[in-house]
């Protein structure tokens, strides 16, 4: 893989909470938050037990935010549910990541996105890259400092690789600023939609913070 011309700036890839009791209010919410900064992304977990009609109803909600404010909309290992929801993609996450790339690729097709959860591995973001993944994500870092080792995976792999990478972290823009350029894509964890200040002022902060 060879090392990219020039470097794409960094954006945001927002990460839904895995329960919404009230699909409207967060669709509201996402509307408002899209417009407070530059979010190229957001993903939607499926905590265990949501019902097929609370999974469409929440689906079919964000739709408009998303499509209005040119946001791709992507759903956690439910691969099956890309083609039916009209959705732009799945984000594959844990140990069998990699794994399940080859189903998931063959149900959603090749112009869909296909995003893999790497963790703190170089090995497996290589591979889910030689499998032809449309991006990795490593993390979580919590601070600059935790995880020295995943911090400097990330720079590494900005700087060497071309597949997309999204760094997982703390919603915190002094972390943000510094990690700023420093990979495609910056994921703050779900915490940030219920943040006393509100999620809309925190997107951005992390996005003025990096000088977005």
């Amino acid at each position: 893989m060879a090392q990219p011309a020039e470097a794409a700036p960094t954006r945001l890839y927002l990460v839904a909470p895995a329960e919404v009791s009230d699909a409207g209010a967060f669709a509201a919410q996402c509307a408002e938050v899209f417009a407070a900064a530059d979010v190229a992304c957001l993903r939607v977990p499926l905590a265990e037990g949501v019902s097929d009609r609370a999974a469409a109803a929440l689906l079919d909600a964000l739709k408009a935010p998303c499509h209005a404010h040119d946001v791709a909309l992507l759903i956690e290992d439910r691969f099956e549910l890309v083609r039916p929801y009209g959705l732009d993609g799945v984000h594959l996450s844990g140990p069998h990541a990699l794994k399940a790339m080859v189903e998931a690729r063959a149900a959603i097709g090749r112009n869909a996105i296909l995003g893999v959860d790497c963790g703190d591995s170089r090995h497996k973001g290589l591979t889910a890259g030689e499998r032809e993944a449309d991006y990795v994500a490593f993390g979580p870092l919590e601070t600059l400092d935790a995880d020295p080792d995943l911090r400097e995976l990330i720079f590494w792999w900005q700087a060497m690789i071309e597949i997309p990478c999204v760094a997982e972290i703390a919603p915190d823009p002094a972390l943000a600023a510094a990690l700023w350029g420093k990979a495609d894509f910056l994921a703050p964890s779900a915490t940030l939609w219920t943040a006393p200040e509100g999620a809309a002022a925190i997107v951005k902060s992390l996005a003025s913070g990096a000088g977005g």
